[in-house]
């Protein structure tokens, strides 16, 4: 068995009440090109476009090697926090709206009960962590020939699809 393990998803699907349930990516993005968030907890996040992620599990399927662990997220200097995702989407939609990003530092107390427990860990985990970005060679790459989009390509089929659907 191999297994793939996805960034944070977004973009266009299929399945539109999937695509924008609460808990998606598509939804946060959405909500802060809205201007429904203002501020968010500071932390790397390694966006990938959804249509990445089929690319790469199908070639997965087709070239991975029973035992192996591919990493399927975009494009390796590209880890932004999720402000500042929201930031680089309001940019290209042409929205105004920015957000902020939060030091989870400033305010535990008052930060956990806005955003959580889970976030405040992941925030303080990464902030605590050395993870070196991933390099051009890796064995996803080397093996299934996995090559994703930018994220503002990413961005552009999102919004794009937002518009479509009347959302944005």
């Amino acid at each position: 068995m191999l297994t793939c393990h996805p960034g944070a998803i977004f973009g266009p699907a299929p399945v539109v009440e999937r695509a924008l349930h609460r808990t998606s990516f598509n939804r946060v993005l959405l909500a802060g090109m809205r201007g429904k968030i203002k501020r968010y907890l500071a932390f790397p996040v390694t966006w990938v476009a959804g249509k990445d992620v089929a690319k790469g599990s199908i070639a997965a399927l087709d070239r991975g090697v029973a035992g192996e662990r591919y990493l399927l997220i975009g494009q390796s200097k590209e880890r932004f926090s999720t402000a500042g995702g929201i930031n680089r989407a309001c940019e290209i939609a042409g929205i105004d709206h920015r957000v902020e990003d939060l030091d989870y530092r400033t305010d535990p107390e008052a930060l956990t009960a806005e955003f959580g427990p889970t976030l405040m860990a992941i925030a303080e985990a990464a902030a605590k962590s050395e993870r070196k970005p991933r390099t051009k060679d890796n064995l996803t790459t080397r093996r299934l020939g996995y090559q994703p989009m930018s994220f503002d390509d990413g961005l552009r089929l999102l919004i794009s699809w937002l518009r479509e659907l009347g959302k944005l």
